[in-house]
């Protein structure tokens, strides 16, 4: 027992000396016990890193909220308290649902990992979030902060280095000769950042549905629906995310604002179907080629 790589004892007829020299007690002397408990092993660690990759990559657009203001001057993409209730709030019940997986249909088929280098937080992992969904959803969400001035006749460049969209704010004269209140150009910045909002919790409702399965098909009837808790959680952000956004005592606590309603979702919708296609894509390849050089770089 002590020269195997992993001794095994019998819990019910082996010694007392054979157990306390095992690296394993079997309780049900049942050797089948051992790849039951194997699986279930690498159900909670692939479950871990789906919970990691999914929290991972709402970071990103959320830095790049508060680095548009500190690199370019811009007014800021999203409020302290928005960013709050995202990593407190929106995030949590998919974060929590994730880790009720099944196993995926080839979590038995794997090779036995290698505790040199195959830890829980991989490059891949790290690049599918920061650098796949994470730019995806960054990307939905200046897209739609942008559109809403654009609406509103402010150009790109008048947002740089910008002096205006402050509480101490001067009225702001548009190039198409229009004047803006310092009132109206707080309610203009209410709605970009209600849309910049948006666009992550609706961006990462997508990210969920691909994080959930690494390897086989999201649109698998028997396993889309077959995680019922990742479903309350899934409406549960979207609940608070419309709580926020309509409820009028809340909606003042947040700063949001739906004036810009027909804005507010299409960009995070449109960039969190860009992720599905993306991801599925990169699946199929994953499944089909296998030992390729772009699953080799990817599959996390």
């Amino acid at each position: 027992l002590n020269q195997a790589n992993v001794g095994i004892a019998m819990g019910i007829r082996g010694t007392a000396v054979a157990k306390d020299a095992a690296d394993m007690v079997i309780l049900d002397d049942d050797l089948s016990s051992v790849c039951a408990g194997i699986e279930e092993g690498r159900v909670v660690f692939d479950n871990l890193g789906k919970t990691t990759a999914y929290t991972l990559s709402h970071l990103l657009p959320e830095i790049a909220a508060i680095l548009l203001a500190l690199v370019l001057g811009m007014p800021v993409g999203m409020s302290s308290l928005l960013i709050l209730i995202i990593d407190l709030g929106t995030e949590i019940g998919p974060s929590i649902a994730l880790s009720y997986e099944a196993a995926e249909s080839n979590v038995m088929k794997r090779k036995p990992r290698c505790l040199a280098t195959d830890r829980l937080i991989t490059r891949k992992l790290l690049y599918y979030s920061y650098f796949q969904a994470g730019i995806l959803i960054t990307a939905g969400s200046i897209f739609g902060y942008l559109l809403v001035f654009r609406e509103e006749g402010i150009e790109l460049s008048s947002l740089i280095n910008t002096k205006h969209f402050q509480d101490d704010s001067n009225p702001l004269l548009l190039d198409n000769g229009t004047t803006l209140a310092k009132s109206k150009q707080l309610h203009i910045l209410s709605s970009a950042q209600t849309c910049w909002f948006t666009a992550i919790v609706l961006g990462q409702l997508f990210n969920l549905w691909m994080c959930r399965i690494k390897f086989q098909s999201i649109f698998n009837a028997k396993l889309l629906f077959a995680n019922t808790t990742l479903l309350y959680g899934f409406f549960v952000s979207l609940m608070l995310m419309l709580v926020i956004v309509y409820v009028p005592g809340i909606q003042a606590v947040f700063g949001t604002s739906f004036y810009h309603e027909a804005l507010l979702y299409w960009p995070g919708l449109a960039f969190g179907c860009c992720l599905v296609i993306w991801v599925e894509t990169s699946k199929m390849i994953f499944r089909r080629f296998p030992n390729s050089w772009f699953t080799r770089l990817l599959r996390w």
